[in-house]
């Protein structure tokens, strides 16, 4: 997904000037099916158009404008030219012609990418550009943890960006990060400026070449559009990759979501009291087998510290190959 910033789509945007204030539908019609034709961006936010074209003086109220707007699109939505994506808010050019996937040019090598609790190289499992991973957890048993674990793998030798809704203050990252044993000055070398709190969608916010760490996203009362906004951000990366962190409650099997939250994901992993498991994993090295269904039991320690707990298996393993007389939360 390609938005343009407010100032570039404010100036291309005064070509549908004509049609916001034009008394005449008719005429209204054919000139927003031109401009939709000769924008040169694949999607598009209502309220850019709202923020560059309504104007009070000409007398029109925002709710009025807002209305005769969305006439408009419901006309180019019967047309198949546009199309909602996850919100309302949020629509899609559509276009008939197929693009062609460059399969002989395309990398056939998985990105270098460290993924907490040894999943890359205890399991194997192999991470490529657009993937997105999935973490959903129950409330405070490690989902921000396995975010800033992530970090400290990746941030000296890849682009990384951390993003908050608003979980995460400035105050409780800094005593999250002071604890880790990693120095604040080399937080800040390689997360300075790049640790965000966003009040927007994810998909507005991540940058399409780098690790982008979205902790965490919720829908509030519309779960169900969490799958869309996943996608969203799956169609904003070029060759980066998304971990989005997401809610699970007690005992449930996915994140809030549900079992369609794990449709976008490549890799979906869930976090309970102290248990790791695989739900999903596409990706992964053939000679070491599937990692789907294994769990790993740890302590967390020192802010994002996962370390084996001496009561468990000391690692990795598949519940349905331990004897009756160990559960181990299976």
């Amino acid at each position: 997904m390609n938005i343009p910033d407010e100032k570039a789509t404010k100036e291309f945007l005064g070509k549908f000037k004509p049609l916001i204030h034009d008394a005449g539908a008719e005429v209204g019609e054919a000139e927003f099916r031109k401009w939709i034709e000769e924008y040169p961006h694949k999607d598009f936010y209502v309220e850019q158009i709202v923020k560059a074209l309504w104007e009070p003086e000409h007398g029109e109220t925002k709710p009025r404008f807002r209305a005769r707007l969305s006439v408009f699109l419901r006309a180019e939505k019967e047309r198949e030219t546009i199309a909602p994506l996850s919100t309302a808010d949020l629509w899609r050019k559509l276009s008939h012609d197929s693009e062609p996937l460059d399969f002989y040019n395309a990398t056939s090598k998985p990105l270098p990418i460290k993924i907490p609790l040894g999943i890359h190289d205890d399991l194997g499992v192999e991470v490529y550009e657009k993937d997105i991973i999935a973490v959903a957890g129950v409330s405070s048993h490690g989902k921000s943890a396995f975010m800033l674990a992530f970090a400290d793998l990746n941030m000296r030798e890849h682009d990384v960006w951390y993003f908050s809704s608003g979980d995460m203050s400035a105050t409780r990252l800094r005593a999250r990060m002071k604890s880790s044993g990693v120095p604040l000055d080399t937080w800040q070398e390689y997360l300075g400026g790049k640790t965000i709190e966003v009040y927007e969608p994810f998909d507005r916010c991540v940058k399409p070449d780098a690790i982008n760490l979205c902790d965490f996203m919720h829908e509030g009362e519309k779960p169900w559009l969490i799958a869309e906004k996943m996608k969203a951000v799956k169609e904003n990366l070029t060759t980066g990759i998304a971990v989005i962190a997401l809610q699970k409650n007690r005992n449930a099997e996915y994140g809030l979501g549900g079992e369609k939250s794990e449709i976008f994901s490549n890799l979906y992993i869930t976090i309970d009291s102290g248990v790791a498991r695989i739900k999903k994993a596409k990706s992964f090295d053939e000679t070491i087998g599937s990692p789907v269904g294994k769990q790993y039991q740890f302590k967390l320690i020192s802010g994002f510290t996962f370390l084996p707990d001496k009561e468990g298996m000391g690692g990795w393993y598949d519940p349905n190959d331990l004897p009756p007389e160990f559960n181990f939360g299976k």
